[in-house]
């Protein structure tokens, strides 16, 4: 981005900043010129890559069986319980319409530990217990204009940074950054949405090249963040009608997809475990889940708050569980078989 960094008669084209998740790669080539892929180019040459490894006669099969997910503004969904193939495609009006899917009939109903459990107030310890305070709470609070302005200001991070506290904080709070920009409300939200994406995968993705199992479920959420699990928020309707604008659903709703594909792993250090030993646990149990195809990994602190067992990062827990599967020594990679909830 500096000038005179390059020479001009050097520069093939103007400079561009590059998208979050952008990527480029040079090959370079003994004797010959280089070569640059952009990030489609990219996608292009690995695509290429394992077709040319497959029989090209599948390559059309492929495709056509892809086809289902590249159709724009309407909900999808794939996958079913064990019983063929179950796509919905339907017709949506707000914001879910690019999201995500219709929520199966199961031939079993999922039992969630909080339905069950005595309810339990977001006191001063509960929060203190996932490294929040009431004063956090409060300035969120003051940042929700429910009026339908646009806020003029900085929404960034303006608390002290996580290495200089003194107190326990989570590990999340390690990647906050105070964000200070000129602003300009009128084309903020289109702004951004060009370059950043919330979208997120749940499930079992297909192998590159590989047509998706017809018994795989995969679901696709505009924003990473699940409404409802907790009794008191509401009954399903409205826990629903708070998601759908936002382009995602209810956590009850979601688990209900995925059915008997579900695993729960305790988020909480059992009596004298240490975290080390708590996240190897977490992360053999999550292993064996996935290799017993299970798509759906749900860490649960149910059991935690009502035991009073030891505290336990999520961040850290579910970074530990992506590692362990990546790396797990399976003929698949793991990690493409199932989401962390």
């Amino acid at each position: 981005s500096e000038r005179g960094v390059v020479p001009l008669e050097n520069m093939m084209c103007d400079p561009r900043p590059l998208a979050p998740g952008e990527k480029m790669a040079v090959r370079l080539n003994r004797g010959k010129s280089v070569e640059v892929f952009d990030h489609a180019e990219i996608r292009q040459y690995v695509m290429k890559q394992a077709f040319q490894r497959e029989v090209p006669q599948f390559a059309e099969r492929y495709w056509s069986d892809w086809s289902s997910y590249s159709v724009p503004g309407e909900v999808r969904t794939r996958g079913g319980d064990g019983g063929g193939v179950a796509q919905s495609l339907a017709q949506a009006e707000v914001a879910v319409d690019t999201a995500l899917m219709e929520v199966a009939t199961l031939a079993a109903t999922v039992e969630l530990p909080w339905q069950y459990a005595q309810a339990r107030a977001v006191d001063a310890v509960v929060m203190a217990a996932t490294g929040w305070n009431r004063e956090q709470v409060q300035e969120i609070e003051s940042v929700v204009d429910t009026s339908g302005k646009d806020l003029v200001g900085s929404l960034g991070h303006d608390g002290p940074l996580a290495v200089l506290s003194k107190n326990r904080v989570n590990v999340a709070d390690f990647f906050k950054e105070t964000v200070a920009v000129v602003t300009n409300p009128a084309i903020d939200r289109e702004r951004e949405a060009e370059a950043f994406s919330t979208r997120m995968i749940i499930g079992a993705r297909p192998a590159i090249g590989a047509a998706p199992h017809p018994d795989d479920i995969l679901v696709v959420l505009e924003t990473p963040i699940l409404s409802g699990g907790h009794p008191t928020l509401g009954d399903p309707e409205l826990v629903r009608a708070v998601a759908e604008p936002y382009g995602t659903v209810s956590i009850e709703d979601l688990l209900e997809r995925f059915g008997s594909r579900v695993a729960w792993l305790t988020l909480g250090l059992y009596p004298g475990e240490t975290t080390n030993a708590a996240i190897n646990r977490l992360a053999h149990e999550a292993v064996n889940a996935v290799r017993s195809d299970v798509q759906c990994l749900v860490l649960d602190d149910t059991q935690t708050l009502e035991e009073n067992l030891g505290w336990l990062d999520p961040h850290l827990a579910a970074g530990v569980i992506d590692r362990t599967l990546r790396e797990a020594d399976d003929e698949i990679n793991l990690r493409r078989r199932a989401g962390i909830v």
